[in-house]
């Protein structure tokens, strides 16, 4: 019953927003909402052409499905920000994936083995969604303890965050995600260089450089996995096989799934049904793919260009944002997940609701 759930919450949420409509008429963050709205047309027009196209998803109703969600998303976050209730926003944020983690972890405890009979499946999800669940948790903690711990001595500083990092990577290596437990390792290093650093990775030109990078590097060099560092970690200490998973075989491919469709894609949700057809495999593997091969890459440009007007406002703005923790783990993870989906987009909203709490916090401390 998920689905009905979401529909109806969409709809009232949507109901909520349309009603304050004229709040969002004048705000700073106009010129970034043209972007994201540009974003939205492209990929309903690309799903709409083919929307007749041999394909059993509704992939039309799919995009407008992602549509309405990342819109509302965007305009609900904006609206806490235009309120000046981004603490009570994270607060918000911070203690429902704390109970969805202690529900999600209980489970697991408590019934080992219900996965199995759910088909791989958790309460919360996959293994990858609850790594990343846990991940997401994280960086909201440290938003929110972030004034409170700057009076704490060091050690008492990082206590909570280093409980949470070790509940985050038992819950990873439970579910056996690999993903996850990189990804744990990878917050902790981006938190530590983030306080000699924050400037740098508010910079626009940086985090794209880093996306291209990260999604093209084992597409264009396939043989840095025969390093034997590289294949050593590969092979030995995460036990996978030296395509990893098949994700080489999927990129040496792509370029028959993509030939025709470079443009406009095959439509929101079609992934699977494409890629398991031409190629066997379940996606593409890649969060920039995925993309083209779902919207294409007017849309992929066009989220792009969104991408940099978040990042160019935040890089003006002073304090260390932990949002970008988690858009850095994303775009390292595109290399090898689907990882630039709706998460994505709704904490690039979260870098705003972050800064503006930083703003507050920071006018709040001065005394003015």
């Amino acid at each position: 019953g998920y689905g009905i759930y979401k529909y109806v919450i969409l709809l009232i949420v949507g109901a909520f927003l349309l009603i304050k409509f004229q709040t969002f008429r004048k705000h700073e963050y106009k010129a970034i909402n043209k972007w994201l709205l540009l974003y939205s047309i492209m990929i309903l027009v690309s799903s709409y052409i083919n929307r007749n196209s041999a394909q059993e998803r509704k992939v039309f109703l799919v995009a407008i499905i992602f549509v309405v969600t990342i819109l509302e998303i965007y305009y609900l976050f904006e609206y806490f920000i235009i309120l000046n209730r981004t603490q009570e926003l994270i607060n918000t944020l911070f203690y429902l994936l704390l109970f969805y983690c202690i529900l999600t972890d209980f489970v697991m405890i408590i019934f080992p083995t219900l996965y199995i009979e759910k088909e791989m499946y958790y309460l919360t999800g996959n293994k990858f969604e609850i790594s990343y669940l846990h991940l997401q948790l994280l960086v909201m903690y440290l938003q929110k303890e972030k004034y409170k711990r700057q009076w704490l001595k060091f050690g008492k500083r990082d206590f909570g965050f280093l409980i949470l990092v070790a509940v985050s990577f038992f819950a990873s290596i439970n579910v056996k995600c690999t993903t996850g437990t990189i990804g744990v390792v990878l917050l902790v290093i981006f938190y530590y260089c983030m306080v000699q650093k924050d400037r740098t990775l508010k910079k626009p030109v940086v985090f794209l450089v880093t996306l291209c990078i990260s999604v093209s590097i084992f597409m264009l060099f396939s043989g840095i996995v025969q390093f034997e560092p590289i294949r050593y970690l590969i092979e030995d200490v995460f036990h996978r096989d030296i395509t990893l998973t098949g994700r080489l075989i999927i990129y040496s491919s792509i370029g028959k799934v993509l030939s025709g469709h470079i443009l406009l894609g095959y439509g929101m949700g079609s992934s699977f049904e494409i890629v398991m057809k031409m190629i066997g495999a379940p996606n593409t593997q890649n969060g920039v793919l995925e993309i083209i091969l779902q919207q294409g890459i007017i849309s992929l440009i066009l989220l792009i260009v969104l991408v940099w007007k978040v990042f160019h406002y935040i890089s003006k703005k002073r304090g260390i944002n932990y949002a970008l923790i988690m858009l850095y783990i994303y775009i390292v993870f595109a290399s090898i997940e689907i990882t630039l989906d709706v998460s994505f987009i709704s904490w690039l909203v979260l870098a705003l609701v972050f800064e503006k709490n930083t703003e507050q916090k920071a006018f709040m401390l001065s005394g003015e």
